[in-house]
């Protein structure tokens, strides 16, 4: 990820720092833009991603997949952690864009899963 690391403006990070924003091409040519908190404050590690496609020479953002969100979470987290979407009361939603999905990992408690066979 490291070189997709953004490194100049408002949302630069050192290359090794466990936060910043990343910008990757994804295999089917999206672009696929990630901004990452390491959970140090919140206890939260997470990442927000959104996705950028061009189209007759216009780029327009455009919702991120399950397959890419897999993708995500492999790069970010073990095969062996449980990491979430969350979908929390309606009057609890922040949509400061809305082609963009988050993932989410506690880092002071392990989830209550469901059982496999149902998930």
């Amino acid at each position: 990820m490291e070189s997709g690391r953004i490194l100049e403006g408002k949302l630069a990070s050192k290359p090794g720092d466990r936060f910043g924003a990343f910008c990757i091409s994804h295999k089917d040519g999206r672009k696929v833009f990630m901004i990452v908190d390491s959970g140090a404050s919140s206890g939260w590690e997470h990442v927000s991603v959104t996705c950028m496609r061009k189209h007759r020479k216009k780029i327009t953002s455009v919702m991120p997949d399950w397959e890419l969100m897999c993708m995500v979470k492999g790069v970010w987290w073990d095969s062996n952690e449980a990491v979430i979407q969350l979908h929390p009361p309606q009057d609890d939603y922040v949509n400061i864009h809305p082609e963009c999905l988050h993932l989410w990992k506690s880092l002071r408690q392990e989830y209550l899963l469901p059982p496999k066979e149902t998930v």
